[in-house]
């Protein structure tokens, strides 16, 4: 299995090569696809110099060189792939070790299923974050469902949302065919565009869980 690794980039020029390098060094990572989302911060420069550094690392921009949000970024990420597979990260969060050797197993073993979704864990840059963080979420440090559930039940158990927990992008790996029977991204949505493609594809897609219980990435919380 090689995958396409689509990374949206807005100000995030302190965490970008962090993420990038993430993903490198994962044997099932053929490219990583900056999208870059005109920043103000420098995250263009730094861009440029890890796709100039690294032959799996693409660098793409807007036609009009404007801000677009993450939505149409994922989109541009998603139809320049040259993989059958596709992964989403963050630029500033991270993959951990081993991250797609369960994906890969379960995709090998069930050719018709169309994409698994795993657990996320928290990474905090500072107390200041961590405060910040258990305020709103409490103790809750893995974004995951919290029970497995058979893909036929899997659009009736997203309600209410967040009633049998979440799913993040950044733990997500797909068939790029996926696309084809839930749409790409909702461009309008300059928020949740996420949750929106999540529950189409509950709906829509053969969706399989991983590892619920440990994290496959990281969400880094900073300011």
């Amino acid at each position: 299995m090689q995958v396409s690794v689509v990374v949206p980039v807005y100000n995030a020029a302190g965490y970008v090569s962090a993420a990038v390098q993430s993903a490198l060094v994962l044997p099932e990572v053929g490219e990583v696809i900056l999208v870059e989302d005109a920043s103000p911060d420098g995250s263009l420069l730094v861009c440029a110099d890890l796709a100039d550094s690294n032959a799996r690392v693409r660098l793409l921009r807007h036609d009009d060189g404007k801000n677009h949000g993450p939505g149409a970024s994922r989109n541009l990420g998603i139809r320049s792939a040259r993989f059958d597979y596709i992964a989403f990260l963050d630029a500033d969060d991270f993959f951990l070790p081993d991250r797609f050797s369960v994906a890969g197993a379960l995709f090998e073993g069930d050719p018709e299923i169309d994409g698994v979704y795993e657990a996320i864990g928290t990474y905090f840059e500072d107390d200041a974050a961590k405060r910040r963080w258990r305020e709103t979420y409490g103790d809750r440090l893995l974004t995951t469902m919290t029970e497995q559930v058979h893909p036929d039940l899997l659009f009736e158990s997203m309600f209410p949302i967040g009633s049998r927990g979440y799913w993040s992008l950044d733990g997500w790996t797909v068939k790029r065919t996926l696309f084809d029977k839930t749409g790409l991204f909702d461009e309008h949505l300059r928020l949740h565009q996420d949750t929106a493609i999540c529950v189409k594809a509950a709906a829509g897609a053969k969706m399989l869980p991983g590892r619920l219980d440990t994290p496959v990435a990281m969400r880094r919380v900073h300011s």
